[in-house]
């Protein structure tokens, strides 16, 4: 029997988190991978080769876009391959994209026009960087 994925409500107590796994539907598992599968597309045709190692997955409610590529040009492309399917999708969760430029990490965020519109300000998660 294969068990189908899980959303995770996290319910603060006064001591401690407790979690508890609400089943998620094989309708809304299909399409969050349909739309996923869709961005991914829609980054590899505009980029044209120009990176590698594409991931796009999701995290909470934040879509993850992972790539490696040589100049930020491709970094440019994504973004705006991003940004329009985005625009265009009627799905809108929030973004992130993540490049290693020959070594260089790059971390973008971004929401639909639309949200972006209707939120004040948006606050990235907290980043901490080490040196070496």
């Amino acid at each position: 029997m294969v068990s189908e994925p899980a959303v995770f409500e996290q319910i603060p107590t006064k001591h401690a988190v407790v979690v508890n796994v609400l089943p998620e539907t094989s309708e809304s598992w299909s399409h969050r991978s349909r739309w996923h599968n869709e961005l991914h597309a829609a980054i590899e045709r505009e980029t044209q080769g120009r990176i590698r190692d594409l991931m796009v997955g999701w995290e909470d409610q934040m879509s993850i876009v992972e790539a490696r590529c040589d100049a930020y040009y491709a970094v440019q492309l994504s973004l705006c391959a991003a940004r329009a399917f985005l625009d265009q999708s009627q799905a809108k969760p929030p973004v992130r994209l993540t490049f290693d430029v020959r070594g260089h990490w790059l971390e973008l965020f971004i929401v639909s026009a639309a949200e972006a519109v209707e939120t004040e300000r948006i606050e990235p998660p907290e980043l901490v960087f080490a040196r070496s």
